[in-house]
């Protein structure tokens, strides 16, 4: 999605794999408590924050940090009182529709659950197509 929209992958696949580390208060004894969500949801508040810390913290540009925490706390406009339809960055639009895509009624898809092997294998393959695309964008520009 990120280079049919002509962003940044790196960008776009560190905002997506934040865009709900917010959520994590809202498992009550390893449960997802969609109503309590419902009601009281800033996960996209919190998760920017914890975003933009990791990234500090983990050495990456402030730039950059600011740049995928503003598309984890506009991935969604469900906490606000208006709508930000047009107004969000390619970015932070490609994070909104990833976001959208595997989205289940009443919060099904926070039900997910992979083995431990499969998810580095997955991490692993979205590195390698991370790192060939900007190979290619390199190539292209140099």
């Amino acid at each position: 999605m990120a280079i049919e929209s002509n962003v940044d992958p790196d960008l776009a696949t560190k905002s997506a794999l934040l865009h709900d580390m917010g959520h994590y208060e809202w498992y009550r004894d390893g449960k997802w408590d969609y109503e309590e969500y419902r009601k009281h949801d800033i996960h996209a508040i919190k998760g920017a924050e914890r975003a933009h810390k990791l990234l500090i913290r983990l050495g990456e540009d402030r730039l950059v940090a600011k740049e995928v925490s503003l598309a984890v706390l506009l991935h969604t406009d469900s906490y606000l009182p208006f709508s930000l339809e047009s107004q969000r960055t390619d970015l932070q639009e490609v994070v909104r529709k990833a976001d959208e895509k595997d989205e289940q009624p009443s919060g099904l898809h926070h039900y997910k659950q992979m083995d431990k092997s499969e998810a580095i294998q997955l991490l692993h393959k979205l590195d390698l197509k991370v790192e060939a695309a900007l190979e290619e964008q390199g190539e292209l520009s140099g």
